[in-house]
């Protein structure tokens, strides 16, 4: 096998990801009743941020799913639907 290495991709990439935590890192601040630490909202954000590139890496197709499941969460926090 050949692997060549794309650095435009992996900027893509990096920049997808990092974007995807900062959203989970303020949503996580705004939305809990009870507050939490940054340090906990940064672990949450990095955490999340590594899951998805993981799943984008193994599974596209889950992570597609995964990522739409947790915006329409998310959605539905913000709009106070049960």
């Amino acid at each position: 096998m050949n692997y060549t290495f794309d650095a435009q991709e992996m900027m893509t990439r990096l920049v997808k990801y990092l974007l995807l935590g900062l959203v989970i890192a303020i949503v996580a601040a705004i939305l809990p009743s009870k507050s939490i630490s940054f340090e906990e909202i940064l672990m949450l954000a990095l955490t999340a941020a590594a899951v998805f590139a993981l799943l984008d890496l193994v599974a596209p197709s889950v992570s597609a799913s995964a990522q739409q499941g947790v915006g329409l969460g998310f959605g539905f926090k913000l709009a106070g639907f049960p």
